[in-house]
């Protein structure tokens, strides 16, 4: 009678201790229903060839991209070569002989971003534009010619290049100009893309305006 006592109290007090209950009922799936947020298309021949012939959007160009693409003006960079014309002065012009050609006989950008001048001496022209650098030779030159008449031009374009690689005919490297260059135009200038290229459907201009870039929708 002890024994069956005792065996009863041992199982009284375990269904009384604390967290001994257990909820064998699964809780409610919180999924949400995917049919009523899920639009379901079979894929059938006329599904494939509507999307492979789909017309990309079309992007109109903005003014503001209009507006600084006839703004661009290409600023001087190391490595490029300047040709600067003093009108009545062939001496200045061309002082190492009128056979040399303009890329030959121009002036160099140095690495510390300067040209060197008669009479002027070192000219910082880094980062400055043809017209900028023209007047500021136009000041210094103002001490030894009377009334100067200067015009600097662009012989070389070496400081700025873009990188075309991928899926294109020829992989290299686009100078950049005093044109504004886009995507598009980098591309052809390699070969066009090839036949396995993907993702021409996106076409960017791109803008590099006194050392920065600018990519917009074109």
């Amino acid at each position: 009678m002890l024994v069956v006592l005792s065996l009863a109290l041992f199982i009284t007090g375990c269904a009384l201790a604390p967290g001994g209950d257990i909820d064998y009922e699964a809780p409610e799936s919180e999924s949400p229903d995917l049919m009523k947020i899920v639009d379901i298309k079979p894929i059938t021949p006329e599904l494939i060839w509507a999307q492979e012939t789909q017309e990309p959007p079309v992007h109109p160009v903005t003014e503001e991209l209009r507006n600084e693409l006839s703004d661009y003006e290409y600023t001087v960079g190391v490595g490029d070569v300047l040709s600067i014309v003093v009108y009545d002065h062939p001496e200045l012009t061309i002082p190492t002989g009128g056979e040399r050609s303009a890329v030959e006989a121009g002036n160099i950008v140095r690495s510390d971003g300067t040209i060197f001048y008669p009479f002027i001496g070192r000219v910082h022209v880094a980062g400055k534009t043809t017209e900028e650098i023209r007047v500021q030779l136009t000041r210094g030159l103002a001490d030894f010619l009377t009334e100067p008449q200067i015009d600097v031009f662009i012989a070389a374009f070496n400081s700025k290049r873009f990188h075309v690689t991928g899926a294109v005919a020829s992989p290299g490297s686009v100078p950049v100009t005093n044109v504004p260059l886009t995507i598009l135009d980098a591309v052809n200038e390699v070969g066009g893309p090839t036949d396995n290229a993907f993702g021409m459907k996106c076409i960017y201009s791109v803008m590099a305006r006194k050392n920065s870039s600018r990519f917009s929708p074109y």
